[in-house]
């Protein structure tokens, strides 16, 4: 498994990951963002490759207040439960570290049970929730909606 920094040339794979990984498990309550190669401008995004086959990618933020954000993290399914997102994940924690950067995050979907026993795995821990509502009913509280 080689893991290495994505390059312009990787642009199709990526942003074909990101479709994939949207069309399998979006399930918030808006619509997913529009994927461009802009999505990926500033960010720390890495590719996974086996016998030179893309086999999945992350891309995330590093903040200088001394975290990493991950974004997103996609591994094709044949690959899946094989180390590709802990090699990722170990990859991208590499580079943070010499940032200076001591802690992952990253976000997962309450219904994702799969993703969130895979993060549990590697030893992420729950330490908020995200909440949502539509605005409507806090317009009209009460109201069945």
């Amino acid at each position: 498994m080689n893991v290495r920094e994505a390059t312009a040339a990787d642009e199709p794979t990526l942003l074909g990951f990101t479709r994939a990984i949207f069309d399998e498990s979006w399930d918030r309550p808006w619509r997913p963002p529009e994927v461009t190669p802009g999505v990926f401008e500033g960010k720390l995004v890495l590719l996974a490759e086996e016998e030179d086959e893309p086999a999945g990618y992350a891309f995330g933020e590093l903040d200088p207040q001394g975290y990493a954000h991950v974004n997103i993290v996609y591994v094709v399914p044949e690959r899946r439960r094989q180390g590709v997102a802990k090699a990722l994940l170990t990859a991208f924690g590499v580079r943070a570290r010499e940032q200076g950067i001591e802690h992952l995050t990253l976000d997962v979907a309450t219904r994702n049970e799969a993703g969130r026993q895979a993060w549990r795995r590697l030893g992420f821990t729950e330490w908020a929730q995200r909440l949502t509502v539509p605005i409507e009913r806090i317009e009209h509280p009460g109201e069945l909606l």
